[in-house]
């Protein structure tokens, strides 16, 4: 089950925005040169993932893209397990044959975040031997285009990244907590 994480970056607390704040315009700028230097979609996704997946300090970044049949099919990525991840199909249609964190965060379409990877659920994350994990879909102009998924296979790591209150790329899961009634 998806659970909300704290996000921070490196050993910076919550109270430190303005570290955060000055990676998070480095991400930006990263980018923006790469996406300068090629205009090669496959270039630039492939780009994306490395600097990102550098910024979450993830194991791996790996983008989902969504297939003109509706599927997902593992496009590009940077990190551990690249090669078995390339071209891995997902299907869209029965999500409980072919269980997803993509799926999870496309169907959800927000940020889907497990603090403990559920390995008997999700097979690839055991095949990457994640024991943290974060997706997030990729919406263009209100549709999904696809999704990226990060990975930490340290034990007893989370997934670190940094608080961004203002931000409207990040958050963490919000779901409205219940009281107790009396």
């Amino acid at each position: 089950m998806g659970v909300p994480l704290t996000l921070r970056t490196g050993n910076s607390g919550p109270g430190d925005s303005s570290q955060s704040d000055e990676a998070f315009q480095k991400l930006l700028l990263e980018f923006s040169r790469a996406a300068f230097q090629s205009s090669d979609p496959s270039q630039l996704i492939r780009s994306f993932c490395a600097l990102t997946r550098v910024f979450f300090q993830a194991s791996g970044a790996y983008f989902w893209s969504c297939s003109t049949d509706g599927d997902y099919i593992g496009a590009e990525a940077d990190g551990e397990h690249v090669d078995g991840f390339r071209g891995i199909r997902v299907r869209a249609a029965d999500p409980a044959n072919s269980p997803s964190i993509a799926l999870e965060a496309v169907h959800k379409r927000r940020p889907f975040f497990l603090d403990h990877a559920d390995v008997a659920r999700y097979p690839w994350l055991a095949e990457c031997h994640a024991h943290t994990a974060m997706a997030v879909p990729l919406l263009v102009s209100g549709e999904v285009a696809g999704a990226i998924a990060f990975v930490r296979t340290a034990p007893g790591a989370d997934l670190t990244m940094t608080p961004w209150p203002r931000s409207p790329f990040l958050r963490p899961n919000s779901a409205p907590q219940s009281k107790p009634s009396a």
